[in-house]
């Protein structure tokens, strides 16, 4: 957990279902096709990662970001890029806190239960919109810290 790895390249792990991560490193490759579960830290005096890409992970059910160290507050993004979701319809859960994620489309998601969106500095349209989706589907919405 507490050494550097500049890269992962996990895409042939075939049937890799959970992957958890210590850190992220800057790049890195997951198998789309069997991971059910993602979860890592993205610690404060790492550099941004090009892109995270999960596209077409249909099975994921969890992709859970944290940060860690250092005032999660006034970090930068974590990702220079973004992060790709299209066609991970499985997705049950979402936390991406502190991740200066602007908007955010709920309805490629249509299992989705919990979103976690802490501190980032959505639209007031985005905050309408996922406020409604959590009032029509009793989903759970985070977006601010108590």
């Amino acid at each position: 957990e507490n050494s550097w790895m500049t890269s992962f390249d996990g895409a042939a792990l075939t049937g890799l279902e959970v992957l958890g991560l210590g850190i992220i490193p800057e790049e890195f490759s997951v198998p789309k096709g069997s991971l059910v579960t993602f979860e890592a830290r993205f610690q404060e005096s790492y550099r941004a990662i090009p892109h995270l890409d999960f596209s077409d992970a249909a099975q994921l059910q969890s992709l859970v970001i944290g940060r860690r160290g250092g005032n999660v507050t006034d970090l930068g993004p974590l990702t220079s890029q973004g992060i790709d979701l299209a066609g991970c319809t499985s997705l049950r859960k979402i936390a991406l806190p502190f991740q200066h994620i602007t908007t955010f489309d709920v309805s490629g998601f249509p299992y989705l239960e919990t979103l976690i969106l802490t501190n980032d500095p959505l639209t007031d349209a985005t905050v309408f919109a996922l406020e409604q989706w959590a009032a029509d589907t009793g989903g759970s919405l985070t977006l601010k810290l108590p």
